[in-house]
């Protein structure tokens, strides 16, 4: 049996994808679009702007427009970088968010 090859490139691109997670543009983010439901139990949702339904913020999802896409140098890496912490987002629903991906990725091939 052929042992797995260790990529790299999908480790740093799982690694990079992680720490934006926890940084200051992923949370301004979302806090843009949140606001409060309930008057006596209160919670947070948003609504998707591309379905326009009302999800609890627990369904938000970070959409990067254009896509961060992936890399397999260190130039692309750098261009990755950017995109990912510096770039345009959107928040919209996992649903949503779920469709444009596997869009994009249908038309990337």
């Amino acid at each position: 049996m052929a042992k797995k090859q260790y990529n790299i490139w999908a480790k740093l691109r799982s690694a990079t994808r992680a720490v934006w997670m926890y940084s200051p543009q992923h949370r301004e983010a979302l806090k843009a679009v949140q606001y409060v439901i309930g008057n006596t139990t209160h919670y947070y949702a948003f609504k998707c702007p591309l379905c326009k339904v009302e999800y609890p913020m627990q369904m938000a999802s970070i959409d990067h427009q254009p896509p961060c896409g992936s890399f397999d140098n260190w130039q692309d890496f750098t261009q990755f970088c950017v995109q990912l912490f510096e770039g345009p987002v959107r928040v919209i629903c996992k649903l949503c968010h779920k469709s444009v991906t596997s869009e994009q990725r249908r038309r990337k091939k």
